[in-house]
């Protein structure tokens, strides 16, 4: 069987390279927490904000920085919060001397970071009505790989835009 690879097929091998590269350099510990750092302490600071907005208008009064603040207060509490859980693991990691172990996750971790990079990126083209992205994956290995595991771009409502108008 030969491999026909297409010039999009390198570039998302390229991502795949440089991100589980990424990885084992980081290691996993510091690959999966510093996201997961980032994404908890947005999430947090979504869902909690409103309700310490309302403390903060309490002692500030009524002003269009309460949310703000209280957004920010959040994400960084618990953003920091997840830094120091961080350093803790990876000293633990260090202690018990799987530092090897943390590096192979890592590349793992990266691997599969960049197959979901590519997998939004696929589905953003087949998403996207600016032009017709058929040809440009039609012969790519990872849409054939990828493509049928994700939902019909069709399946998902979307606004009308009117491009002339923009």
């Amino acid at each position: 069987m030969v491999l026909n690879l297409t010039t999009i097929d390198y570039i998302f091998s390229a991502v795949i390279l440089i991100l589980s590269f990424r990885g084992v350099y980081k290691g996993f510990v510091s690959e999966l927490l510093s996201m997961a750092s980032i994404i908890l302490g947005v999430g947090a600071a979504v869902l909690f904000s409103g309700v310490f907005t309302d403390s903060l208008e309490k002692v500030w009064g009524k002003s269009n920085w309460n949310f703000i603040v209280a957004f920010l207060i959040i994400f960084l509490l618990v953003y920091i919060i997840a830094k120091i859980f961080e350093g803790l693991l990876h000293r633990l990691f260090e202690a018990l001397h799987l530092e090897k172990l943390d590096r192979v996750l890592g590349f793992f971790l990266g691997v599969g970071e960049g197959i979901l990079v590519i997998t939004i990126v696929l589905f953003v083209l087949m998403w996207q009505p600016i032009f017709d992205s058929t040809s440009l994956i039609q012969n790519s290995l990872f849409a054939q790989l990828l493509l049928p595991l994700m939902p019909p771009p069709s399946s998902i409502p979307v606004p009308k835009v009117n491009i002339n108008n923009v």
